[in-house]
């Protein structure tokens, strides 16, 4: 693993993303594999009990009912009622992105292939509830790797209750001078968590068929805070994952000069769809077939700006707001990407 350094004591932040095991709730699982496996050997058990008393016409029929559900769960699986892809595998050969709607802030959670959890950032300190929740429900018991972007209650406020909840293998935060964030590396430091002072170089994980980097901050210091926010890059396989935090155009021209791959599938946009964000020329660089956008309905930014909305639909981006679609979950295997929404 790439690490450019270790925080000390006096550095600080955090990026939420996670990995759940198998659920079936209808938000995110449109077929139960348990279930359909456990129709299987039911009907097994079923023929070889008929072909026992020599009943081999029912025996036939069972069996053959179980080989067709076995076929067409082989055949749907990827796909809901909808006709939206969905990758659930016991094996765990997919990604899953839920962007989750936590009002006007960030919470992200990222399912990893070999059953690991990573999330980026962690919401308000009243957006805890929904967030563990969220974990329970997906049977998260530890998150592999947690990344904070930058230090505002929006984006780290329930870090400190995420970290008394839940194990945490790897905490990635930028070097920011900030009391919360200098309390939260602190509390991180206690329990054992090693904590990284991320950068523009930084490789948070690197596998054969997945890649886990960091593209931003390319300094240590900026005027506006938003400028530290750090930017992940995921990629499994051909799918590919931007994740933006709050950066301005000023971080993004600097991902632009540096020469980073910003090309990816799914751009999570930056600020909450700000005008200080998402410039032509990095929207052009990323070149996203979707975009999501965090925010709260009604808010009084007046986000997503217009000027923001008319450069996505300009680039024919399909578009997602937590405001008006709830959670949002993206599901990709590799080599294509499905979306699902709460509403």
């Amino acid at each position: 693993m790439d690490h450019a350094g270790s925080l000390g004591m006096d550095s600080c932040h955090i990026l939420v993303l996670c990995l759940p095991k198998k659920t079936t709730n209808s938000l995110m699982d449109s077929i139960a594999v348990d279930h359909i496996m456990g129709g299987i050997i039911c009907g097994m058990g079923i023929f070889m009990s008929m072909k026992k008393h020599g009943k081999w016409i029912v025996a036939s029929v069972i069996f053959l009912l179980a080989l067709l559900a076995f076929i067409m769960q082989k055949v749907s699986l990827p796909y809901d009622s909808d006709g939206m892809l969905v990758f659930d595998d016991p094996t765990q050969t997919y990604i899953k992105v839920h962007v989750l709607d936590v009002g006007h802030a960030d919470a992200i959670i990222i399912e990893l292939p070999g059953h690991r959890a990573m999330m980026i950032d962690a919401g308000t300190p009243d957006a805890f509830g929904k967030i563990k929740a969220y974990l329970d429900m997906l049977s998260i018991k530890k998150i592999d790797y947690m990344v904070g972007t930058h230090p505002h209650e929006d984006h780290i406020g329930s870090l400190s209750k995420i970290m008394d909840t839940f194990p945490i293998g790897e905490l990635y935060v930028p070097n920011a001078e900030d009391a919360s964030m200098h309390e939260i590396c602190l509390d991180a430091i206690e329990r054992d968590i090693a904590v990284y002072y991320a950068k523009a170089g930084m490789t948070i994980l690197d596998e054969d068929d997945i890649r886990v980097e960091i593209l931003a901050p390319n300094r240590e210091a900026y005027e506006d805070v938003n400028d530290l926010s750090v930017v992940v890059k995921i990629t499994y396989l051909n799918n590919r994952f931007l994740f933006a935090g709050d950066a301005t155009t000023l971080s993004e021209k600097e991902m632009l000069f540096h020469q980073a791959d910003l090309d990816a599938d799914v751009l999570k946009i930056a600020h909450h769809g700000a005008d200080t964000s998402t410039g032509e020329d990095f929207l052009a660089a990323v070149s996203p077939k979707y975009a999501v956008i965090s925010l709260e309905e009604n808010n009084r930014y007046g986000f997503p700006d217009a000027a923001v909305s008319e450069r996505l639909a300009d680039s024919d981006v399909d578009v997602y707001r937590t405001d008006l679609n709830g959670t949002v979950i993206f599901f990709g295997n590799g080599q294509r990407i499905g979306v699902k929404t709460e509403k």
